[in-house]
């Protein structure tokens, strides 16, 4: 059933609001807990907040604005919750973070015969790290970065005979980049490997071509 919007004169605090949701996200329920001319505060129903425009009440898929208005007792209640989801948020973070660089510090004390990259988009030094691992196990191959607009790439060619798939699968540790079709964008990778040892947008392994 569909419910038509009160006008934006009916925006209060306590007052319940419907998201319309997108191709990313479900409609949700949400409560004003506080209105501002630029920004109002509205608190979900998962305990996320957002910072709603008085835009966002008009258009072509506006929210909606409910007749309901909420309890004071409530109100706090969703602003305390609100608050809890935020610091497990926030703690979940600092946990992550903590972790990666856990990882980063054992990459690199497990591989100390590799470069460690100034930062993850050094595409130098993932080429002469890649040098190295392909040195060591035994595949004779040439390597060559290029750089050009917007990104750059690391070229294999394999000697004759050489193990085409194993080279593939120590280049491909090195690849920084993704494409996403959907949304015809670009990503980042963001893995402990590509930060202690540098990465390229886009790596080509083939055999080498006979003269």
């Amino acid at each position: 059933m569909t419910i038509s919007s009160l006008p934006v004169s009916q925006l209060v605090v306590g007052r319940r609001v419907k998201h319309p949701g997108h191709a990313q996200m479900a409609s949700k329920l949400g409560t004003v807990v506080e209105v501002a001319h630029t920004a109002h505060t509205v608190v979900w129903e998962d305990g996320s907040r957002s910072y709603v425009n008085p835009g966002s009440f008009t258009g072509l898929r506006p929210m909606t604005i409910l007749p309901i208005v909420v309890e004071p007792e409530l109100i706090a209640g969703l602003i305390a919750k609100a608050e809890r989801v935020l610091a497990d948020k926030h703690s979940a973070e600092d946990a992550r973070k903590a972790a990666f660089q856990q990882a980063c510090a054992d990459l690199l004390a497990a591989n100390k015969h590799l470069e460690a990259a100034p930062d993850k988009y050094c595409v130098r030094t993932a080429a002469k790290n890649l040098r190295t691992e392909l040195k060591l196990a035994k595949i004779k191959a040439s390597v060559r970065m290029s750089r050009f607009s917007m990104g750059n790439s690391i070229t294999v060619e394999v000697d004759k005979g050489g193990d085409l798939a194993a080279a593939e699968a120590i280049a491909n540790k090195y690849i920084g980049t993704d494409f996403d079709g959907m949304t015809d964008c670009k990503t980042y990778r963001e893995t402990p490997w590509l930060y202690c040892f540098g990465s390229t947008h886009y790596v080509h392994v083939h055999a080498k071509r006979e003269s």
